[in-house]
């Protein structure tokens, strides 16, 4: 049964054709790649022909059934792409570390780099070229020839001594096998798709097919182009049936409906639409509500990219919100896949490989455990997502293996401490019981789940740059495989279980056959282009067949597309970058390397050749209506893009115009296709809201709707619209009172803390927020690439090292200006650094050097002030008011009552007539305590004040002065005194803070300086950094009304106290 070319292609035709003509004979298809067979043969049952005695071959699958005899007579195995690929990879380990090899080895750990080479020494086999020609050959840069050469030559031997053959071999074979004595085509009849290779070893073996009578199949006939010579097509004698036919001849389109002759038809007109977008994610959208608007099946459109990659992952972005029939939605299949990275499985092996590769941070694996990728279980005992990825932030691992097991070990230890404060007004000893009982399952899972992987793992480098040793891609393979056990496979959709069965084949193959062992970045890298798999597009619906299918929407790239025979296509992608392309060289094999080596090595002016003729092919077979696009805009770089010189093309046919220019294309395809839609067609609830704000090209607020659906957002802009007026409210701080919940002075159970008060003076908002609200800032390690300590943890180290060094000298009798007082701090001093180091990891010995340098000339300032001062002290960080110190709170009496005060001094001191000194040290600058700031500071400096109290209540001795000392190269070894009459008004800077605490009045201070340099709440009060200068919305507000306010008159007070 003949099929209509106004309805159908050329190709499809012939291949209507062939089945009519023999019906029942053994007729081969060969097509690269084997989708398109596959794709053919679906469109010829679709257009109600039989497709009896069909079968669809790639020239691979062709050359291994043709060279199975030769194969077998000499003992060759046939290798497939995993072996060529595995023994290249060996050949160019083998290679990098020989003299050979020196050009090429830096950039041997790279995976970009091991593609471009395996691709050009396989590129260099199929067209023909031993190694010895290679070696012959006078290329310019002769190390990069040696390099190659010998590369080949290690994978020709290998090839030789393994009895190996791979796809050059095979078709060298295969072309042997086709002459005489047997001088036969392999089937009945074999027909070539037109476009298949015609240079190298595969066009050997096509051209040997059509000297004994296969056929190249017919093409729609492509006016204004000349067929590449590198490419087999059918002669295009025929008259064209369409008018895409004349895409690069518009001057010489024939007038609508004028037939050429009483014997021809008149030409099929192509219905075209062209449009541009602001982005490839617009561009695939607005298509999308083209072919809603219109009312057309999804089953009826097929879309060709230009780039698969990006329109093809933006699609699988879009389709799961589609709207759509009565099934509930749209779907899509891919002709070449999906990579597997869009799969749960693909992130969760792209996730754990750079895990591995940037020493183990935890903030990649508590990414894994709070999306559930990974499943922390044992002993039938499973920790929540959430709960994991909690559970491994408290452990404050930050990076490195070995904190892992350390930091789990510890945690596990800790729950066996009988130490633990708790209240148990608040927890019960039987709920507290359940809760580390709870804890220590969660726990022992992590460790096992996170400790099952780690043993998997083979030796890795660190930050430090300490490499491994030497690693095989199987090794790692056996990493991946231990991971994958404890990623949970989603029984819906079940590509996910396909996903993870083809990881897991090419898992155990790599391990079976990847033993070699190289660098640890080189073995990865090795892997991963192994696993770089493409499976079926995830769905809803069930699996999604490769190839187009009833219900589905097809996407195709340029190899794949235009065979499925449907009436409507659009083709994305049209930029000038990505069609035909810049023609950029190949990195390794330039043009002029080819040149020299060999003609049958396409240079780049061949591939935008053949690139160019397939597309208009590709248009030329289309029937129905055909919608061509590009995106006008490039995010990445902020640059406007140019159309493809063949969308001109398009619009000079529709237009009948061969002069139109680019101005009037550009007329013709603007305004930009963007968010907003632009026509009826609506294809998910964010076009329904866009469509809904639109009005005449202009977007609506939409506010109050927004604000309606959602009450909390209300609330929230509500308090920000508050906030910005006059008027003082919650949102500036001042909530309902409770004196009886806040006030220290009405619960006698608060035990304050010298912090805790000046902050309080500092910003009573920050009080609100850290002593009121129990807000705390995730306390994660954060890698940063210059340094180790913060200076948080170096004035927490200092001040262990100052109370113990002390402690022990005054213990063994030591003076400080012994040397032995010395030796003793630095031996203080080391033990606290191997602390640390084990507490927070290393950046680098680089920094590590430097920070240790520095502590140490920290620690001369330290011993030079302590010479100075030549102190009698009676005791180190003397504390009280602890629960398990022997000394009880310090009772401050105030006018209203009394509050209680617990604290550490760093250090007291005797002086003359049993008079005392007390010492607080400072280990950061000493801007705090420059002149001007006074006794209190503005009641931001109370603790030199409030110790002293305390010191005397408890000791019942007189304090003769309170001294600031910062023992630091920062301080300058500073020293900052305040005599005792100066120490007695911090009462009424008390009584002034707590009766904003009483009165509910947490606001944020009228001062100069935003005080937010190191607080950490910044993100919530939308602190900002302006030339240098913190802009805090809150501290403004308050310095603009504060003076309008008698609110601010107790804060005010405390600020004038050293007027």
């Amino acid at each position: 049964m003949g099929l209509d070319l106004g309805r159908h292609s050329a190709l499809l035709c012939g291949l209507a054709r062939a089945a009519d003509a023999n019906p029942t004979a053994d007729k081969l298809i060969l097509c690269r790649p084997r989708g398109v067979g596959r794709e053919l043969l679906h469109a010829l049952a679709r257009a109600g022909c039989g497709w009896l005695g069909f079968r669809a071959q790639t020239p691979r699958d062709l050359a291994k059934e043709l060279a199975a005899e030769a194969m077998g007579s000499s003992g060759l195995t046939p290798m497939d792409g995993f072996d060529e690929l595995a023994l290249l990879d060996e050949a160019i380990d083998a290679v990098l570390a020989t003299p050979a090899g020196a050009p090429l080895r830096p950039l041997g750990e790279s995976a970009g780099f091991r593609d471009v080479l395996a691709g050009s020494l396989r590129e260099l086999r199929l067209a023909g070229l031993e190694a010895s020609a290679v070696a012959r050959c006078r290329l310019e840069e002769r190390d990069k020839r040696d390099a190659l050469a010998a590369i080949q030559a290690y994978y020709e031997r290998a090839l030789g001594e393994r009895s190996l053959a791979d796809l050059a071999g095979l078709l060298r074979l295969a072309v042997e096998s086709l002459d005489p004595p047997s001088n036969q085509l392999p089937a009945d009849h074999v027909y070539i798709v037109p476009g298949s290779p015609a240079r190298g070893l595969v066009g050997a073996l096509l051209e040997k097919l059509l000297t004994l009578g296969a056929e190249v199949l017919p093409q729609d006939p492509v006016r204004g182009l000349e067929p590449p010579a590198s490419t087999l097509y059918a002669g295009d004698d025929e008259d064209p049936t369409t008018n895409l036919a004349y895409l690069f001849a518009a001057d010489k389109l024939p007038e609508p409906g004028a037939p050429k002759d009483l014997f021809s038809k008149s030409l099929e007109e192509i219905k075209i639409d062209l449009f541009a977008a602001a982005s490839p994610v617009d561009e695939l959208r607005e298509a999308l509500r083209r072919i809603v608007s219109a009312g057309i099946p999804w089953d009826d459109v097929e879309i060709v990219a230009t780039d698969r990659v990006v329109y093809g992952t933006v699609l699988d972005s879009i389709a799961p919100r589609l709207t759509g029939g009565s099934s509930g939605g749209s779907r899509v299949t891919h002709a070449a896949g999906l990579p597997l990275a869009r799969t749960r499985i693909g992130r969760a092996i792209t996730q754990f490989l750079r895990w591995i590769q940037e020493d183990f941070p935890d903030d990649i694996m508590r990414t894994l455990l709070q999306s559930d990728l990974l499943r922390a279980e044992y002993n039938g005992h499973r920790v929540g997502a959430a709960r994991a990825a909690r559970l491994l932030r408290d452990l404050r691992i930050g990076w490195s293996r070995t904190r892992y097991r350390r930091q789990l070990a510890w945690a596990l230890e800790s729950l066996q401490s009988t130490e633990a404060r708790h209240d148990t007004r608040v927890v019960s000893e039987e709920d507290l019981a359940a809760r580390k009982e709870r804890r220590r399952l969660d726990l022992t899972a992590l460790d096992r789940t996170l400790g099952a992987i780690l043993d998997a793992i083979p030796p890795t480098p660190d930050r430090l740059g300490v490499e491994s040793e030497p690693v095989s891609p199987a090794s790692v393979a056996t990493a991946i495989e231990a991971f994958l056990r404890f990623v949970p496979t989603q029984p819906e959709p079940d590509i996910e279980a396909e996903a993870k069965r083809r990881i897991l084949d090419v898992l155990h193959r790599t391990k079976a056959t990847l033993r070699r062992k190289t660098g640890f970045r080189a073995a990865v890298a090795t892997l991963e282009r192994f696993i770089d798999l493409r499976v079926p597009s995830p769905s809803t619906h069930g699996r999604v067949p490769w190839s187009s299918a009833a219900g589905y929407l097809h996407f195709s790239d340029l190899d794949h597309g235009g065979l499925s025979g449907r009436p409507h296509t659009f083709v994305v992608g049209l930029d000038a970058g990505r069609f035909p392309g810049f023609g950029r060289q190949h990195a390794l094999l330039l043009d002029h390397d080819r040149g020299r080596l060999s003609a049958q090595l396409p240079i780049s002016a061949d591939v935008l050749d053949e690139n160019r003729y397939a597309l208009a092919a590709l248009l030329a077979r289309l029937r129905g209506t055909v919608t061509l696009s590009y995106s006008a805009w490039d995010a990445s770089q902020g640059r406007k893009l140019s159309p493809s010189p063949l969308l001109l093309q398009a619009f000079r046919l529709r237009q009948r115009d061969p002069r139109a220019n680019y101005k009037q294309l550009e007329e013709q395809t603007h305004p930009l296709a963007g968010p907003v839609p632009s026509s009826t067609g609506v294809i998910d609830a964010n076009d329904l809201w866009l469509e809904a704000l639109d009005q005449d090209g202009v977007l609506r607020r939409g506010t109050e709707v927004v604000r309606g659906a959602f009450p909390n957002l209300d609330a929230g802009l509500l308090g920000r619209e508050i906030a910005q007026t006059g008027v003082l409210s919650a949102f500036h701080g001042a909530v309902s009172p409770r004196p009886d919940l806040l006030d220290p002075r009405r619960v006698p159970e608060t035990r304050l803390s010298a912090s805790r008060l000046e902050t309080l003076a500092r910003c009573p908002r920050r009080y609100f927020f850290s002593y009121v609200l129990g807000i705390r800032e995730p306390d994660d390690l954060s890698f940063e690439a210059d340094q180790w300590l913060d200076a948080r943890q170096r004035g927490s180290m200092f001040h262990h090292v100052y109370e113990s060094t002390l402690k022990q000298a005054a213990a063994q009798g030591i003076d400080v200006n012994d040397d032995a007082f010395v030796g003793l701090a630095e031996e203080v001093l080391t033990v606290e650094i191997d602390r640390a180091a084990r507490q927070v990891p290393i950046p680098s010995r680089a920094v590590q050097e430097r920070e240790v340098t520095g502590l140490r000339h920290d620690l001369d300032v330290f011993i030079a002030m302590l010479r100075a001062d030549q102190p009698r002290w009676i005791d180190a960080e003397w504390e009280f008011g602890f629960d398990d110190e022997v000394r009880g709170a310090a009772r401050l009496e105030l006018p209203s009552g009394e509050v209680f005060l617990r604290g550490a001094v760093d250090r007291v001191d005797e002086l003359e007539d049993n008079k005392l000194r007390i010492v607080d040290y400072k280990t950061g600058g000493t801007y705090d305590y420059r002149d001007g700031t006074g006794t209190y500071d503005g009641g931001r400096r109370l603790q030199h004040a409030l110790y002293t109290a305390a010191i005397e209540q408890h000791l019942q001795r007189r304090v003769e002065v309170a001294e600031y000392h910062c023992p630091t190269v920062k301080g300058e070894g500073s020293r900052f005194d305040y005599a005792r009459e100066r120490l007695s008004r911090w009462p009424e800077i008390l009584e002034n803070l707590f009766d904003l605490i009483g009165d509910g009045l947490f606001l944020a201070p009228p001062d100069k300086e935003a005080p937010c340099k190191f607080c950490d709440y910044r993100a919530i009060c939308r602190v900002s950094e302006r030339f240098g200068k913190l802009i805090s919305p809150p501290v403004e507000w308050a310095r603009n009304n504060a003076h309008l306010l008698e609110q601010f008159e107790p804060l005010l007070r405390v600020r004038r106290i050293d007027e």
